[in-house]
């Protein structure tokens, strides 16, 4: 085997979550909103277009204590604009 185990142990929270109203720049979120200390780290699958007001492929990242929602354009991932009534369904983790 050419890894190591972390003694630690990791707190996961499974997440489910809706953004109503997007801004620019990302939601802000914070461990307490789902249940665990503190967080490093998250895992989201992709938005399919039946779960999101702008009828596309959205593609969640957790950058810092924000998660920003990006789409493929013309093949680049680019952050979605402001987008009230947005209403982008997340299912996921997050870890600590």
């Amino acid at each position: 085997m050419s890894h190591t185990e972390d003694p630690n142990e990791i707190q996961t929270a499974a997440v489910s979550l809706t953004i109503v109203d997007y801004v620019s720049g990302g939601e802000t979120v914070n461990a307490e909103d789902f249940g665990i200390p503190a967080f490093t780290n998250g895992c989201f699958g992709i938005i399919p277009p039946s779960q999101n007001s702008l009828g596309v492929h959205l593609f969640p990242m957790v950058i810092g204590s924000t998660i920003k929602l990006f789409q493929l354009v013309s093949g680049v991932l680019t952050q979605i604009p402001t987008t009230p009534g947005l209403n982008a369904v997340l299912v996921g983790f997050m870890f600590g």
